[in-house]
């Protein structure tokens, strides 16, 4: 039986669909459980949208943008009550994106660099995400246009972060909110850079947890969910599985 297969009777049993990626800091492919299926991507599209803006956009990185009146959609991020008039620089758009997954700032970044710009960078990676919407678009949703994701791409994009030219963007993850899921299962104190995500019947925790014997990729996608926190919970214990199996400490 294969090292993995507690983890594995686990995501089998668990109420809803999952979807995860692990996968080492040299970019080795650990265990892979639907990896490469398509799911609603919530806010870890915020991660790729920063990576887009700093690879093709680096000159605008400190350019000041003014809120207007109705830019502001729903969200618990700090930019998304800011009042119009408010200035934030694209690289402070980021922090707020990455750091709070303010959905205001998200949408500011897409309206800067385009839904175009994005999926070309992504395409070039060969890579299955798409940006199809701006955050709180509901119509768009229900047009059947949804930003989309998966597990592996997640792992792709992870390490993309360990390079030393995005070291701004692993510091504003590793101060990001969400400690209800993959945090949840790991050693308290434990180092983490993560993004969540989250919509009606979805819960996403990826990120890169930093062990002592090294540091590890790992994507949890969770749809199709009727109880959230249930869905949260999975997620804990896929964490606290991996974090054994790839530390050996139990």
């Amino acid at each position: 039986m294969s090292d993995w297969t507690a983890l594995t009777t686990l995501l089998d049993q668990a109420p809803g669909r999952y979807s995860v990626c692990v996968g080492t800091a040299t970019g080795v492919p650990i265990y892979d459980y639907a990896g490469k299926v398509v799911r609603s991507a919530a806010s870890l599209i915020k991660v790729p949208l920063a990576l887009a803006i700093y690879d093709t956009l680096p000159h605008r990185l400190d350019e000041p943008v003014t809120l207007r009146e109705g830019d502001r959609v729903a969200g618990e991020g700090s930019f998304d009550g800011a009042p119009p008039g408010t200035v934030r620089t694209v690289r402070e758009l980021i922090g707020h994106a990455l750091r709070e997954s303010d959905n205001t700032a998200a949408n500011l970044l897409i309206e800067r660099i385009g839904f175009e710009a994005v999926n070309h960078w992504l395409v070039a990676r060969r890579l299955q995400t798409r940006l199809q919407r701006k955050f709180m678009d509901f119509d768009a949703l229900h047009a059947g246009r949804d930003n989309l994701t998966t597990a592996a791409d997640m792992c792709v994009l992870l390490l993309a972060l360990l390079q030393p030219r995005y070291a701004d963007l692993l510091a504003m993850l590793r101060q990001a909110v969400g400690t209800g899921k993959l945090e949840a299962g790991l050693p308290p104190g434990t180092f983490i850079a993560h993004k969540v995500g989250d919509l009606p019947g979805v819960e996403h925790d990826a990120g890169i947890i930093f062990a002592a014997n090294g540091p590890y990729l790992v994507a949890v996608l969770a749809v199709e969910l009727q109880d959230a926190a249930a869905g949260r919970h999975t997620i804990a214990e896929v964490s606290r599985l991996v974090w054994e199996r790839m530390t050996g400490v139990h």
